[in-house]
């Protein structure tokens, strides 16, 4: 058994169903069928694969697919869905408001990009009532990947941010691309350098700024998926969630 792309026409899951008049009976099973897998972790998806398979997908399609997942010994896999709105939440409390990052963010077919400072703006605005059943969604899906014994690897900040906040962030090294191809502008914010040349007073280095601002995302995408101590975290990630 294996599982396609059933939005191309290549869905084998269901293959016994329809082809049942042209197959034989399947053998009876003699007893229960244990496999095991090599290694002590299988991993499932990755990022691109929410824009290539998952753009569209109800909760009865993540509900089967996890299913399959389990099936098949993967015990590992991203857990990107939703994080659009918490995103939004956390910029609007630093001064973005909506209707500014659902223009920044790309459309509910490309967030894989947006998501990893490719492009933006790409067949957006976002919509608000995605990005609100989307997080409800995600709720639904960790749940199920809970109980079926397959942790999450949940998004955390990697300093892709709106351009907007250059202005609200002065002190912050933030740089703007300007718009290219088909996207809007890109910004990021550095991790690593301060802008003293330019800032020579300035009492926030920029790697306060974005380790502020992982802290307010990590503590946003936990508290409001309602998740508690079963996520994982190294020692490190784990001090800095308690503060």
């Amino acid at each position: 058994m294996s599982f396609g792309w059933d939005r191309a026409g290549g869905d084998q899951v269901a293959i016994a169903q329809r082809l049942a008049n042209g197959l034989p009976a399947w053998p009876p099973l003699k007893g229960p069928t244990t496999y095991r897998r090599l290694r002590d972790v299988s991993y499932g998806w990755n990022v691109c694969t929410a824009s290539y398979t998952q753009a569209w997908w109800a909760w009865d399609d993540w509900s089967r697919h996890l299913d399959w997942l389990a099936l098949n010994g993967v015990n590992l896999a991203l857990a990107y869905t939703g994080q659009e709105r918490l995103y939004a939440d956390v910029y609007a409390d630093l001064g973005v408001d909506y209707a500014a990052f659902a223009n920044w963010s790309n459309g509910p077919a490309h967030l894989t990009w947006s998501r990893g400072q490719s492009t933006h703006g790409v067949g957006g605005p976002l919509p608000r009532t995605f990005a609100d059943a989307q997080l409800a969604l995600a709720k639904r899906i960790l749940a199920r990947m809970r109980g079926l014994g397959i942790v999450p690897v949940l998004p955390s900040f990697q300093g892709n941010v709106p351009p907007a906040l250059k202005d609200l962030f002065p002190e912050a090294n933030i740089t703007v691309q300007a718009p290219h191809w088909t996207s809007g502008a890109v910004a990021w914010l550095d991790a690593g350098q301060e802008k003293r040349a330019k800032f020579p007073t300035s009492k926030a280095p920029i790697s306060a700024v974005f380790h502020s601002f992982r802290l307010i995302f990590g503590r946003a995408i936990i508290s409001r998926n309602g998740l508690e101590a079963w996520v994982l975290f190294g020692e490190r990630a784990r001090a800095e969630h308690s503060r």
